[in-house]
């Protein structure tokens, strides 16, 4: 219940992220899962929820 709970409270792009990514790396070395991370990473300092968390540090 914990983990369903945190996962709820995840922003909205991460847990869609999160599976993909899981299931890819499964079955790629560490070199291929770190690189996969690389181009993944981007993503989420471009959403709204970064943008506002970011803000709300700045504003702090």
């Amino acid at each position: 219940d914990w983990w369903a709970r945190r996962a709820r409270e995840l922003p909205e792009h991460a847990l869609r992220m999160t599976l993909p990514l899981l299931r890819q790396t499964a079955s790629m070395s560490w070199e291929q899962a770190l690189v996969m991370e690389e181009f993944a990473e981007p993503n989420c300092f471009s959403t709204r929820d970064f943008a506002r968390s970011v803000a709300t540090m700045l504003d702090r």
